[in-house]
């Protein structure tokens, strides 16, 4: 076998990312593509709102529409597809934190049972050894990010005025996709 790093503690870590990488990938993929069939509202129409279990309200609650678990399913997939190679797995793991992170929660909050939560939290984690273990270039790509492109001090005045427009721009551009989406959801969705 061909050695990836001439540490033996930097192989072990690889090779054990690796593994955990590829299980979480599977299983996030399996996952995503399961979601479609996963909710269905009409498992539990025969009860009233107030008969229906916390789990079964929100079974109920995304098997509503069938584009919204299609959605997550398709954010599932990808994110475990980026996760399996070297080059995307910090993308991967990125799309995927916030989505486990809302697994993780939903579960709890609606009691969905403990095998699930249980999943939800492996994975999340093994997403979050993959960002720490890329922690060194994430701290240069998001310093590169952030950071004045010269060497020189940035003027006060300046950073403020760019970062004021930033923050105008995220404004405006969160009220035009909110009416764009009202609009597609009104237009296509009904």
């Amino acid at each position: 076998m061909q050695k990836i790093f001439n540490d033996p503690k930097k192989e072990i870590l690889y090779l054990l990312e690796f593994g955990l990488r590829v299980y979480t990938a599977a299983m996030m993929f399996i996952y995503g593509a399961a979601k479609p069939m996963q909710f269905s509202a009409n498992a539990h129409l025969e009860k009233t709102v107030e008969e229906l279990s916390k789990s079964e309200l929100m079974w109920v609650f995304f098997g509503a529409t069938q584009f919204y678990p299609i959605f997550i399913g398709v954010i599932e997939m990808v994110g475990a597809i980026l996760l399996c190679f070297r080059k995307t797995k910090v993308i991967g793991a990125v799309i995927l934190v916030p989505v486990l992170v809302n697994i993780v929660v939903m579960d709890v909050l609606y009691e969905i049972n403990t095998g699930a939560l249980a999943n939800a939290i492996v994975f999340l984690l093994v997403c979050c050894f993959v960002l720490y273990q890329e922690r060194l270039r994430l701290k240069v790509a998001i310093s590169k990010l952030i950071l004045p492109v010269t060497n020189e001090k940035a003027d006060l005045k300046a950073l403020i005025i760019r970062n004021g427009i930033a923050l105008l721009l995220g404004v405006l551009f969160y009220f035009l996709s909110a009416s764009i989406v009202s609009i597609f959801i009104k237009t296509f969705l009904r």
